[in-house]
C-alpha cells in the first residue's frame, strides 16, 4: 500500500481579498492563493470598518492582492487605506 506524506513548510500563506462597496457597508471576501473561500465579511464604511476590514484579511496570511469594487466612489476610502502598489486598473 502507498502512502501519501506531506511535508508542511512555514511558508506564509498569501491571501486575496474582493471587495464590493457600498454607501454605508462594505462586503468582502477572502481567498486562497488557489482561489478556495477563507471567509466573508461586512464592515461600516467608515476608517474603523475598513481597519476592521484589514485586519480581518490579514488574520488568514499575507494580504497579497485587494480588489476593490468603485474605487473611485464607494470604495475610494477603503481603497486608500490599503498599503501603496495595490494595482488599481483605470476605467
Amino acid at each position: 500500500m502507498d502512502f501519501l506524506t506531506v511535508h508542511t513548510t512555514d511558508v506564509e500563506a498569501l491571501v486575496v481579498l474582493g471587495v464590493d462597496t457600498h454607501a454605508d457597508t462594505h462586503v468582502a471576501v477572502a481567498l486562497d492563493g488557489l482561489g478556495r473561500r477563507l471567509g466573508s465579511k461586512s464592515v461600516s464604511a467608515t476608517d474603523g470598518g475598513y481597519a476592521e476590514l484589514v485586519a480581518w484579511a490579514e488574520s488568514f496570511g499575507r494580504l497579497d492582492r485587494v480588489g476593490v469594487e468603485g474605487s473611485g466612489s464607494f470604495g475610494v476610502g477603503l481603497a486608500r487605506s490599503f498599503e501603496p502598489g495595490v494595482y488599481r486598473p483605470s476605467r
